[in-house]
């Protein structure tokens, strides 16, 4: 397990993409009908907390701050293309730091106005999915000024599905 989360780097969750099974989030919270995900709904606070504490412990000693390779930390995934709740983008923020994360924080989102609007924190820096014209980098400084800006998502392609044969 540790050198899975190495290898997925600042990208933690507790969502990391769409790409993967309801985005990495646990599937018995489905259990709930009405339960409102990567929100403040306290069922899906605490699972996020237990999740986020848990590997907080893993993480902690691979900070480039404790002389390891992990330099920065992803702590939402394209949440402006999701919704709104600033409250939950800071208390995402706050848990990592109560539990020793350090190290400086990014969020990843598309390069409009809402999406960046939505999905950015001040103070974090800014990952552009995909970030690929100077104008999307000029509108992520505008949206949040004085932090970093990148392209942290840059594909040749896109995705390619296999076909199970028998």
């Amino acid at each position: 397990m540790h050198r899975e989360i190495l290898r997925t780097g600042s990208r933690p969750g507790p969502y990391c993409c769409a790409e993967y099974d309801f985005g990495a989030i646990p599937p018995y919270l489905l259990k709930y009908p009405d339960i409102r995900i990567r929100c403040m709904d306290p069922r899906y606070t605490a699972a996020a907390s237990r999740y986020i504490r848990e590997l907080a412990k893993i993480v902690k000693p691979f900070q480039v701050t404790a002389g390891g390779p992990i330099i920065m930390l992803q702590i939402e995934n394209e949440y402006g293309s999701y919704a709104n709740d600033r409250e939950y983008m800071a208390w995402l923020a706050k848990l990592w730091r109560d539990c020793g994360i350090d190290i400086p924080f990014s969020t990843g989102d598309g390069p409009t106005t809402y999406m960046l609007e939505t999905g950015s924190l001040p103070g974090c820096a800014s990952g552009l999915d995909s970030g690929s014209s100077p104008e999307d980098f000029t509108l992520a400084t505008k949206m949040n000024p004085g932090v970093p800006v990148f392209s942290s998502e840059t594909y040749p392609g896109w995705l390619t599905h296999w076909e199970r044969t028998k």
